[in-house]
């Protein structure tokens, strides 16, 4: 039950007084303060930032499945969607960046799939951005395993059905 010791890359990227906060008991507080951070990083279509804002976020509180899924949430959709409508990009740099995200945000899901391996809502996510339509590498193997998976952790007979589509 004891979370892992803070290094002190940490306190670099959190601020003296923010890494103070942790040391005192107050991870989820300073994680959720650091969430509201990426929003206006967000707005600004500043993905590196969101990414290391919710970076932050799953290291100080690693066990807590909202991080994970926003953080490949923002990855894999918004940052995928921004790249792919940026028409000051080229066709080819708008395609290739816009599946690096993708890429970046299931990568995201299986680090957080080590801390949480019982997350049903973790696999779905895992299994979505695996196999949408719009993504240059859908993997629907890889999908269909991921959604098994959600439906043996959740019980719901509608992963079941998503691994048998995928299948």
């Amino acid at each position: 039950l004891l979370e892992s010791p803070l290094n002190l890359s940490l306190r670099d990227e959190l601020g003296q007084n923010f890494f103070i906060a942790v040391l005192g008991g107050f991870r989820s507080v300073v994680a959720s303060l650091v969430e509201l951070k990426t929003i206006t990083a967000w707005e600004q279509s500043n993905w590196g930032l969101v990414d290391e804002y919710y970076s932050v976020c799953t290291r100080l509180q690693p066990r807590e499945e909202h991080y994970w899924e926003h953080r490949a949430w923002h990855l894999a959709a918004n940052a995928r969607d921004h790249y792919l409508w940026d028409s000051r990009l080229s066709k080819e740099s708008r395609s290739a960046l816009a599946q690096q995200h993708v890429d970046k945000g299931l990568a995201v899901l299986r680090d957080g799939l080590e801390w949480l391996p019982n997350s049903w809502k973790l696999w779905d996510r895992l299994g979505f951005y695996s196999s949408m339509p719009w993504t240059e590498k859908p993997d629907h193997d890889a999908a269909a395993e991921y959604y098994a998976k959600a439906a043996e952790t959740s019980g719901r007979a509608l992963y079941w059905r998503l691994h048998v589509y995928q299948v």
